[in-house]
């Protein structure tokens, strides 16, 4: 049918309007174009006024993104500040929207990230008024990029997920591929680095989909950089070199592509991977590459990046100062860029060069620098494990352990108490940092603060993982299926970190929360400590370790080996007090003189360990004094905690609390497993069967209590339903004499593994993340079972497992073992601990006397 002129300029005005907003503004102009030509034919002014004003703000739009690709910036910003006064005057707020988040990265280019945020929030405001997802998306993109540049990592991912979700449901690909490099940047720095490559390599896959070679090249130089933080850690040459693979794939397309700007950051971090190979000559070439296009493109991030490691390469050949020099330029250049991540390591590795020139005092202002910076980033994470990750990875822990051993070296020929208590502190900042904020987040009652969006989320969640997890126990699995239920479970746990965060960000009791103090080395002597107690904590270096033993009389600080003669001292301990054939002990011998001799004035009743690294894995009270050549556990009980400050905010927690319980115990044994054994869902390696003496077990120590005052569940009552329905938060001590479950790598998953009904709407497996939502009042929590203090071992945090669940959910002292237990012995264990403890004994005291019976005993005299 034949339309009218007016109709076809109509349709053309429109048609201009959906292409504009469709991201096609060539398109649109020509539709503005033929709709000015039939709005002059039809004598229509208005219209060719209207068109005519829509055509000059996309020449402009056009023209001002030209400027910005020469790096013409003010003149980029004028055009797009006469379009946008255009779009303004004629009342077009989707083309101001466009316009100001153009603009926007013109000042990104300029590193100007206020007014690069300032834009992003008004153009976010406008396009969620007139419902334009496409640009909700990037504008959140936009702002997450924002706060990754600041090092705000938790604000930045939040941002990031919300426009991935958007973009997702847009269908842009381009956009999408952006998304998941930024979320995958953002894990790469807190430390996260399977996450990490997990979001890159599923960039990588779209890139190569839409032969987009700007994206291939910043996919594979990212993951590269994930290879060589890993290799850092594992010292495997395999990392390595997976990490080179990637990168000179990436040098290739950058340089085939002409594509200046990528070619400089990946150039660059291949240098760093020579440099730690120690291939100085190489690692140079590329850094001079890497150089020589920054400042032709006057890129200051990247150029204090490549600075700052060529002063590395100089400090490793012994240049030191020349490295001083080349580390002071890079100081220089990020606090004018506010590029907190150069800014750190390089305070970090000045402290080094000055330490090795033997100039203390500037190395010590250099470290504490550093530490500054590192503890600034710390701050603005929300999320605790990601605290954790993030110092715990990529070098961060060496400012403060270069710190200790420098003020180690400072104290030596003139003891001050100003360089103890300084090292001390330094101690405590690197040991159990995210445990301590915890405790204060655990006072927050968040189930009263949620919104019921919020609530019924969480509640969904939970409920499709118990779902997943009751799938996994069905022996009729294929493993296709199997590998399908593990990676939903793995989505829906993704789901969940992410709620957790939105929650925290939305919930304005947070943003004024108030987090711990570190304690001083008087606030422990004069709080924690009495008499009779003896505290060793510890600090192990990749070159150094030291210990502090501290009374409340006095300190010692003392020299210990690196961390790898202690892990191969510890490692060779272990096999020889795990062989019941062996009965020689000397390696217990020799690291009682090198962990407790040189702190002891005297004997100590009470023993507390702080360890740090591999000395989690070790039992001390199984070390043998070099005088008496007793057990320690002979004449001292021996108790652990993360740190002194969070072993103080656990006991003030604890204070006043014991009216609001009216029973003593509580406690779960035999639980049902079925007819036959089972497999542990995505515990492959492990069957759970029945714990018969588990059963006779509980019953003797119920025994021992009032039986008005006890509850204990055995068989098909011992449930995961019957711990949260009943009211655990009314008991004194909960004990779990069953299966557990842990899991190195994600410790969300480790569990207590009670009664499997199929009825029933739990799975049987208490994990640590629903252990986090119980409320408890608890003194003691007892877990009778196999490896419950293992989990996952992070640098500068400790041991991340089920006693991290407990402690947050009220609980004041776990006990838990170090390594697979004998069922029988166990039983008999317990019976002697409560006993002892009945009998008002502290529970580590009893827990002492009781392991000393079994040695004592005929069928139980091995230590292990």
């Amino acid at each position: 049918k034949p339309i009218s002129k007016p109709e076809e300029k109509e349709l053309k005005l429109h048609l201009g309007y959906l292409n504009w907003n469709m991201g096609l503004p060539k398109d649109a102009l020509l539709d503005f174009e033929k709709a000015k030509e039939l709005s002059k034919a039809i004598h229509d002014n208005d219209s060719y006024s209207l068109n005519e004003s829509l055509i000059k703000i996309i020449s402009l739009y056009s023209t001002a993104k030209e400027q910005r690709s020469a790096d013409l910036y003010s003149e980029s910003i004028s055009t797009f500040q006469e379009a946008i006064r255009i779009s303004r005057s004629i009342n077009h707020p989707e083309f101001e929207l466009k316009c100001l988040r153009q603009m926007s990265a013109v000042y990104l280019e300029q590193n100007e990230l206020a007014q690069f945020l300032k834009l992003n929030e008004i153009s976010l405001k406008m396009a969620k008024e007139l419902n334009f997802f496409k640009d909700e998306g990037y504008c959140l993109n936009n702002i997450g990029l924002y706060y990754y540049k600041v090092d705000e990592y938790s604000k930045a991912l939040i941002f990031f997920e919300n426009s991935l979700e958007i973009i997702r449901k847009t269908g842009n690909t381009e956009a999408e591929n952006e998304c998941l490099n930024n979320i995958g940047a953002v894990y790469k720095d807190i430390g996260e680095y399977e996450k990490s490559l997990s979001y890159f390599f599923s960039s990588l896959a779209l890139d190569k989909k839409a032969s987009n070679p700007e994206f291939i090249i910043i996919s594979l130089n990212n993951i590269g950089t994930v290879y060589r933080k890993k290799g850092l850690i594992s010292k495997s040459r395999s990392d390595f070199n997976q990490a080179l693979r990637y990168l000179e794939e990436g040098h290739r397309f950058a340089k085939d592509s002409g594509q200046e700007k990528l070619e400089i950051r990946v150039a660059n971090n291949i240098g760093t991977i020579y440099s730690d190979l120690l291939d100085y000559q190489k690692a140079l070439h590329f850094y001079t590459i890497g150089l020589t296009l920054a400042e032709k493109l006057k890129d200051k991030e990247v150029i204090c990046f490549i600075i700052n490691n060529i002063g590395i390469v100089y400090s490793q050949m012994g240049k030191y100062e020349e490295s001083t020099r080349y580390f002071q330029k890079a100081i220089d250049i990020a606090v004018e860029v506010n590029a907190g991540q150069v800014l750190w390591e390089a305070f970090l590795e000045m402290g080094n060069a000055f330490k090795k020139r033997n100039l203390y005092s500037d190395a010590l202002k250099s470290y504490q620098y550093s530490i500054e910076v590192i503890e600034k980033t710390r701050s603005s994470i929300e999320m605790e494990d990601m605290k954790a990750s993030f110092l715990g990875t990529d070098r961060r822990l060496e400012a403060y352990h270069n710190a200790i051993d420098l003020l180690f070296s400072m104290n030596q020929p003139n003891p001050s108490s100003v360089y103890t208590d300084q090292a001390f502190r330094y101690f405590e900042k690197a040991k159990a940092r995210s445990f301590l904020d915890s405790l204060e987040i655990s006072r927050i009652s968040i189930v009263q603060e949620i919104d019921l969006q919020q609530a019924n989320q969480e509640k969904q969640i939970n409920n499709d993982l118990t779902r997943l997890y009751k799938k996994l126990l069905s022996a009729e699995l294929s493993l296709e299926q199997k590998a399908s239920i593990n990676e939903n479970i793995k989505t829906v746990e993704d789901d969940y970190a992410k709620l957790k965060r939105d929650i925290r960000a939305r919930n304005p009791v947070y943003a004024g929360l108030r987090f711990p103090d570190i304690l001083g080395l008087d606030d422990i002597q004069k709080r924690s400590l009495d008499n009779q107690t003896i505290a060793f904590t510890y600090s192990v270096g990749k070159e150094a370790s030291y210990g502090f033993a501290v009374t409340r009389s006095g300190s010692k600080f003392f020299p210990l080996p690196s961390r790898d003669i202690l892990a191969d001292k510890i490692s060779r301990f272990l096999k020889t007090l795990t062989d019941k054939e062996n009965h020689d002990f000397s390696l217990g011998v020799e690291l009682f003189g090198i962990l407790i001799a040189p702190g002891l004035d005297r004997d100590y009743p009470h023993i507390l360990i702080i360890p740090d690294d591999v000395l989690h894995y070790l039992p001390f009270e199984t070390l043998r004094s070099t005088s008496k050549g007793k057990w320690i556990a002979a004449d001292s009980d021996v108790s652990y905690a993360p740190s002194l400050s969070s072993l103080q905010e656990i006991t003030e927690r604890a204070r006043g609390r014991a009216s609001k319980r009216q029973k003593d115990l509580l406690a779960f044994g035999d639980p049902d497993y079925g007819d036959s054994s089972i497999k542990a869902a995505f515990f492959e390696d492990q069957t759970l069967s029945r714990l018969p003496f588990s059963e006779k077990e509980v019953a003797k120590i119920a025994q021992l209590f009032n039986p008005q005052a006890i509850t204990v569940l055995r068989r098909q009552e011992a449930t995961e339903l019957a711990v949260k329905n009943v009211k655990p938060d009314d008991f004194r001590i909960i004990h779990f004499a069953a299966h557990g479950l842990i899991d190195d790598q994600k410790p969300a998953r480790s569990s207590i593994v009670l009664s499997i009904d199929p009825h029933s709407p739990e799975d049987g497996f208490l994990q640590a993340r629903e252990i986090f939502d119980l409320r408890l009042n608890a003194d003691l929590i007892v877990l009778s079972s196999c490896r419950t203090a293992g989990g996952r071992l992070i640098r500068g945090e400790g041991i991340e497992g089920l006693n991290r669940s407990f402690f947050y959910a009220g609980a004041s002292a776990v006990l838990m073992s170090l390594w697979p237990v004998n069922d029988e012995a166990t039983s008999l264990l317990m019976e002697r601990f409560y006993l002892h403890l009945k009998a008002e004994d502290s529970i580590a005291g009893a827990l002492q006397k009781a392991k000393m019976d079994l040695i004592g005993s005929p069928d139980f005299s091995h230590p292990y």
